[in-house]
């Protein structure tokens, strides 16, 4: 990093004050004045010794060497650009002459303005100190010299970690002891170094809070500059707040949550206490409650990143159980409330003024009241296990303290101003204007620093780096290049500040993401929980949550392996009906069955039956142990694959995480090869001690190219396909080629007691991939809490919170992604396709598929096509609505297509039953209309003959009329006979009645007809008369008389 060089008068002042570098030997004098502080501090004859033993104990023949600002790991991105740092401390070492006089004096004015005067031991102040101490009865009162904390922060520090870390708390005389070695080595110190280079080893190592050491670190971490580039104000802030950084840290907010005791630490306090316990004098059923109730406590306390209402739960649960412990007399109840009185006094001392005053209020009354009880030796049960209740509830409800951050550093820093103005560092209207500056419009820094965007990616590393080397790169240097992908970081970054989809307000739902790299198995991006608010604890849910897939496993776990070794094709059609396993019925989501269905349905509609059937298939051949390798083989445990059953079919009986989940899926992309997911590419070691590491990942083969290719094909389809409405997935618009399954799983008994019903869903999961890229998200709600709403409800489904993240992150980081590519040995059958060695046995392992089926829906089809526009008015009511009713039946059938073969061929017949039972309707209108036409006739205007002819017709008439089961057919004909007999009516007139010679004529042209060949001279005489007979008809004139002889002379012939 290029600095910017100090003014040859900054360098000059400076150097004026510096100690030239020189050794000296410890003077008499400084003997002297560490056996008068030894006296001083001991108050007794035992200091001379103590001195010899300081001495002759205190290793500083190699304190210069030893006092090394340890600069920190360093990680890099897939690109090579440094995206972290990691160490204890956070430190980027800088030169005297780099740093401002301003930032010296400010040091100097509030640490030790004597700095140049001393010898690394400040008697008057010392003196003045220790005096105080004297008087108060303790150590509190501080005389360290700038020399003094730098051997403080560099040695005394860590020896004082390294024995709280053992457990040793220091005793008031070690104290002074060390405080004595500390003097000691601060006047060697300065026998070997300059002030200069004293002082610029302590503006190098002075913690500044976070992880940020070292002057730079913290002009960075604070003000987003480099510490040349510090103006006054800045300076004075930096020097003031290292006395108690947190405390003047302004990051931690305006008015935020300031010190405070958490409900961890109150459930472990009662745990401690509650363990003690003996079960002497209880009732059994009462004292198996409390101990059931303290070891879920335990248990809860183990986890170490619950949300503090999760250990309020388990906290008010285990007061319950204890105060539920039954004795019958009072006494009993007077120890318990002792105890607890006891108990939560101890726990207040510690935390000091840490709480509000309203909850504090509440709380001390409530402690009071139950001492009072206490001390009276109270008889009265009732009161006393009241008074625990209320001192229970009290103790839970104690609530942290509001500080004010901003406030405090903004004051130190006036602080530090004013004693810069009092020792003449600097001027009033300097002070004055440095004062007046408004801190909180400086403060740049935390964006770079504390919400580093990529912290959640680095701690995952971190673990993976302690794994592969066994050791910290928090105290061990390196250089660690990993696969991270900065702009999919982000990407994902946003995703769980839900700014890409609104994340449920319900604090207890939860995500969790993987990302990663198909070609590497790198992890490039990730999400360990949701960030759009505060989580108590850290959790990379990514990596390590251990949730049930459902039937997100579909997809690897059956029809992949089946496609690969039992010779299914991508067409083969399954019955979805209700089958059992092992005495458990197997229902779809919607607790439907859909018959026929094909596999690249039943993949696009995660149904059931179809992937527990493949599963029973798979067992039924044999190939048990062959599953259990074949689940290692995709990157699962050896534990999870021996414990493997059948249910595994629809993702039950399994935990698992979203970065072995995508693991897994990456290998439908990657051509069968399961390549080991990983963080590191490769770690270099600072010092260059060790070797470097480069990360080879394991790569599997665990299923052929071809299942690889058949299974993508399906999974291509459920998300751009006919079914994709079926599933969330099909509903996101994707603008790139992706593949993708979705999942769920539900709370079963487990939350039975926290009032969730026992169908909801807990876990919903999806898993999308595309030629570059492979992403596994899980949602849901992985905290045991008394909550009755934490589950996911059929409003969240369809938020399809999993979906939009995996969307927005694959198309942000997306490059140029392709179909995944045929590898050959595939050959086409029944519609789909089938691994080309299975091919010859192709009909035997599919005895249905979408290619035979659709021939006999076709035979349907053709039968509905051909009914369809029958007419209600042709046929009679009764018939046309069974008819109807089959009708609408088979049209729905045809619309699902998913009916069975058995049921295509019953809907064949029915249908047509339907049409043969069809009655058309019959219309009687026009026969009657006749009739009474003819009824409204004169018999007197006609002939006798004609009119008794049409009485007859019309008689056959009336009787077809009358007949309920007369056809149409018979009808019309009685019609025409009806209208024919009213045409051959004969009217009467005064000329002469001419029929019966009408009807001789008529009959002696037969029988002449006749006689021609059997007589032909008698049927020529016939003929003549039939001759004389036409004439006399057709004569208008003809008499009666000559009528009736023409027709007597016919008929005496014939």
């Amino acid at each position: 990093m290029n600095f910017k060089k100090t003014t040859s008068k900054q360098t000059e002042k400076k150097a004026k004050k510096a100690i030239k570098h020189k050794k000296r030997r410890l003077s008499v004098l400084d003997r002297i004045v560490i056996v008068f502080l030894t006296i001083a501090l001991l108050c007794g004859a035992g200091g001379l010794s103590v001195i010899g033993y300081i001495i002759a104990t205190t290793d500083t023949d190699n304190l210069i060497s030893q006092m090394n600002n340890t600069e920190p790991s360093t990680f890099l991105d897939q690109n090579g650009e440094e995206f972290a740092e990691l160490g204890l401390e956070s430190r980027e070492n800088v030169s005297y002459q780099q740093v401002p006089q301003s930032v010296i004096d400010a040091f100097l004015a509030i640490e030790d303005s004597r700095f140049y005067k001393h010898n690394g031991f400040d008697l008057p102040r010392f003196i003045s100190s220790a005096l105080t101490n004297l008087k108060s009865g303790s150590l509190a009162q501080g005389g360290s010299t700038l020399t003094m904390q730098t051997i403080d922060n560099f040695f005394i520090k860590k020896q004082e970690q390294e024995l709280e870390e053992q457990g040793i708390q220091q005793n008031t005389l070690q104290k002074i002891e060390s405080k004595m070695r500390e003097i000691y080595m601060s006047m060697r110190i300065e026998q070997e170094l300059s002030k200069a280079e004293i002082m610029e080893r302590y503006l190098n190592q002075i913690n500044f809070g976070n992880k940020a050491r070292g002057i730079q670190r913290g002009a960075q971490y604070f003000f987003g500059k480099d510490v040349e580039d510090l103006n006054l104000s800045e300076a004075a802030y930096l020097a003031g707040c290292i006395n108690a950084p947190n405390t003047f840290n302004p990051y931690n907010g305006y008015s935020s949550s300031g010190i405070g005791i958490g409900n961890f630490s109150k459930l472990t306090t009662v745990i401690s206490t509650y363990s003690q316990l003996s079960s002497d004098g209880y009732t059994q059923e009462s004292w198996n409650a409390f101990v059931q109730a303290l070891d879920r406590a335990k248990r809860l306390a183990e986890k170490e990143s619950e949300s503090q209402a999760t250990y309020a739960d388990g906290l008010a649960a285990l007061q319950a159980a204890y105060e539920g412990l039954a004795k019958s007399d009072a006494s009993a109840d007077l120890v318990r409330l002792q105890q607890s009185v006891n108990m939560y006094a101890t726990f207040t001392n510690n935390a000091g003024s840490s709480f509000s005053d309203e909850s504090w209020q509440t709380y001390a009354i409530a402690s009071e009241e139950a001492n009072q009880l206490v001390v009276d030796n109270s008889t009265n049960q009732e009161a006393v296990t009241a008074a625990l209740k209320k001192l229970n509830h009290a103790f839970t409800a104690l609530s942290p303290i509001k500080f004010n951050y901003y406030e405090a550093a903004t004051k130190r820093r006036d602080e530090t101003l004013y004693m810069m103005k009092y020792h003449g560092y600097i001027s009033q209207t300097e002070y004055e204007l440095a004062k007046s500056t408004q801190l909180a419009f400086q403060v740049v820094g935390e964006s770079a620093s504390a919400q580093d965007p990529y912290d959640n990616y680095l701690k995952a590393v971190t673990k993976e780096v302690m794994e592969l080397t066994g050791l910290d790169p928090a105290t061990t240097p390196m250089v660690v290049h990993t696969y991270l992908d900065k702009e999919a970081q982000l990407a994902a970054n946003e995703a769980a500040e839900g700014k890409v989809v609104s994340l449920d307000t319900n604090k207890n739902y939860q995500i969790a993401t993987s990302v990663i790299d198909n070609k590497t198995g790198g992890i490039v991006a990730m999400i360990p929980g949701r960030s759009d608010y505060e989580s108590e604890f850290y959790r990379n849910r990514a990596d390590d949550q251990e949730r049930m897939p459902g039937s997100s496993v579909k997809p690897i776990f059956d029809y992949a392996y089946a496609l690969d070794h039992l010779g299914y094709c991508t067409s083969r059609v399954y019955n979805d009906k209700k089958m059992t396993v092992d005495g458990t019925v197997i229902r779809n989501s919607d607790g439907k069955y859909y018959g026929k269905v094909s596999m690249e349905r039943a993949l696009a509609q995660s149904l059931n039956t179809p992937a527990m059937k493949t599963m029973e298939d798979i067992l039924n051949r044999g190939y048990e142990q062959d599953m259990k390798e074949y689940l290692q083989k995709l990157g699962f445990s050896k534990e999870q694959a021996d414990q493997f059953n059948i249910r595994y079919a629809l993702g039950g009986s399994l935990s698992t995480s979203p970065r072995q989940m995508a693991g897994a899926f990456s290998a439908l992309a990657n051509q069968g090869i399961v390549k080991e997911t990983h963080y590191v590419r490769s770690i270099e070691f600072k010092d260059g001690k060790k070797d470097p590491i480069t990360v080879t990942p394991k790569e599997t083969q665990a299923m052929s190219p071809q299942a690889a290719y058949m299974t993508s094909e399906l999974l291509y389809k459920a998300v751009h396909g006919k079914y994709q409405g079926w599933n969330l997935m099909g509903r996101l618009g994707w603008s790139i080629p992706v593949y993708g399954k979705t999942g769920t799983s539900d709370w079963a008994s487990d939350g039975l007691d926290r009032g969730i019903p026992e169908t909801a869903m807990r876990d919903e999961w999806m898993i999308n991939y595309t030629s570059e890229y492979t992403i596994a998200t899980w949602s849901g709600f992985d905290q045991e809490v008394a909550d009755g709403n934490n589950y996911v409800t059929e409003q969240l489904l369809l938020e399809n919170i999993p979906g939009w993240i995996n969307k927005h992150i694959l198309e942000t980081i997306s490059k140029n992604p392709q179909k995944i590519q045929n590898p050959g040995g595939i050959a086409s059958y029944g519609g789909g396709m089938i691994k080309q060695e299975f091919l010859k046995d192709a009909a035997k392992n599919n005895p249905m598929t979408e290619a035979n089926q659709t021939q006999e829906m076709d035979k349907l089809q053709a039968l509905y096509d051909q009914v369809k526009g029958y007419q209600a008015a042709d046929y009679t009511a009764e018939s046309f609505a069974a008819f109807q009713s089959v009708l609408e039946e088979v049209a729905r059938m045809l619309d699902e297509d998913t009916a069975s073969d058995d049921e295509v061929y019953a809907a064949i017949t029915k249908l047509q039953n339907a049409v043969n039972n069809l009655v058309k309707t019959v219309h009687k209108d026009t026969l009657l209309s006749v009739i009474n036409q003819a009824a409204a006739l004169n018999p007197n205007e006609y002939t006798a003959d004609s009119y008794r002819f049409l009485a007859s017709v019309v008689e056959e008439a009336r009787e077809i009329y009358q007949n309920p089961n007369a056809s149409q057919a018979e009808i019309n004909s009685a019609v025409n006979q009806v209208q024919n007999a009213i045409q051959a009516l004969v009217k009467k007139s005064s000329q002469a009645s001419k029929g019966a010679l009408a009807n001789a004529i008529n009959i002696a042209r037969r029988k002449a007809a006749e006689w021609s060949v059997s007589d032909p001279n008698r049927a020529n005489r016939l003929r003549q008369l039939i001759a004389s007979a036409q004439s006399v008809y057709n004569n208008p004139n003809a008499s009666q008389a000559e009528v009736d002889a023409q027709t007597n002379a016919l008929y005496a012939a014939m």
